[in-house]
């Protein structure tokens, strides 16, 4: 087993709260897995492996088998033909997990309310059978771009594109489901080189949680009784992720549900350097890289009481 030193310790921290941490230091030294998810609006999966194979591309199953194909690493799926036909979209496995928890079905409304670029869009669209409705909305006009091109090249058709601060969304519409996949400090796609220093780094920023905070305090807001928000980061870091649930439990009417999926996770915590959290986080999920192959993530499941 080797061994590192990462800048200033950065995920030493963690230590007590990731399990089988030596192994969780090591995976994260390799590429994660490289995978890409069916489009079911454009072509089942079975012909989309087949295409593929045809190319010479080995694909192989994945966790959520249904949905993914792994494909070699070091291939890069947007210079294939299929990914300009819309027939596919690169994306992280474990990012399906908040769409698949926030349980969609034909002609909902939907709220994606930090949608760019669109690859959980999309997905919603795709469980969705391109009925109902998606409000997908982001506040930065270059990501809006790239949102709106994917979902053009993906065949969606049941979205409507909105730009304003998720913190100030207007409050005339209410939602019955929402996905809130937050601006995080992306910890959970940090790669670490040979001498121990950071090959991707997300956002920095100690005013993270409370940008958090106030995003998911207007969710809530907009979310209607008896409706279900799901959060989500691509972080480990305890302030952006169970603090941010404990604030809705203190502030609103809410209540953790189970994510009923079957897929590598562990359990929220419920005490963070001395603070205690509600027992019901124990209901969020925690994944890992060395466990799944792909970004870590954190993700909640909330019912608005009423």
């Amino acid at each position: 087993m080797r061994h590192f030193i990462f800048e200033e310790n950065l995920f030493e921290k963690y230590r007590n709260i990731i399990p089988d941490f030596e192994a969780f230091l090591e995976r994260i030294t390799k590429p994660l897995g490289n995978y890409i998810r069916v489009n079911g609006l454009r072509i089942g999966k079975e012909k989309l492996v087949s295409l593929l194979t045809s190319r010479g591309l080995k694909c192989r199953s994945s966790f959520l088998a249904d949905h993914f194909i792994e494909i070699p690493e070091g291939v890069q799926p947007g210079i294939l033909l299929e990914y300009h036909l819309g027939l596919f979209h690169p994306q992280t496995l474990t990012s399906a997990i908040p769409v698949m928890a926030l349980n969609v079905k034909e002609n909902d409304l939907v709220l994606d309310m930090c949608a760019a670029p669109g690859g959980k869009t999309s997905h919603l669209a795709e469980l969705m059978k391109n009925t109902g409705l998606i409000v997908a909305n982001d506040k930065n006009v270059s990501r809006l771009i790239s949102l709106r091109a994917n979902l053009k090249r993906l065949g969606v058709l049941n979205t409507a594109v909105t730009m304003n601060r998720g913190e100030q969304y207007p409050l005339e519409t209410s939602f019955p489901r929402i996905l809130l996949d937050v601006p995080c400090s992306s910890e959970g796609r940090y790669l670490i080189g040979e001498n121990g220093k950071v090959l991707y780094r997300g956002r920095i920023g100690k005013g993270l949680p409370q940008v958090q905070k106030q995003l998911m305090h207007r969710a809530l807001k907009l979310l209607r009784p008896g409706g279900i928000l799901v959060y989500s980061t691509c972080t480990y870091n305890p302030e952006e992720n169970e603090s941010v649930i404990q604030y809705a439990l203190e502030k609103f009417e809410v209540k953790l549900e189970e994510i009923n999926l079957d897929f590598p996770h562990e359990l929220g915590l419920t005490e963070w350097e001395g603070r205690k959290y509600d027992d019901s986080i124990r209901k969020c999920w925690r994944i890992y890289p060395h466990r799944t192959n792909s970004v870590g993530f954190f993700v909640a499941k909330l019912v608005k009481k009423g």
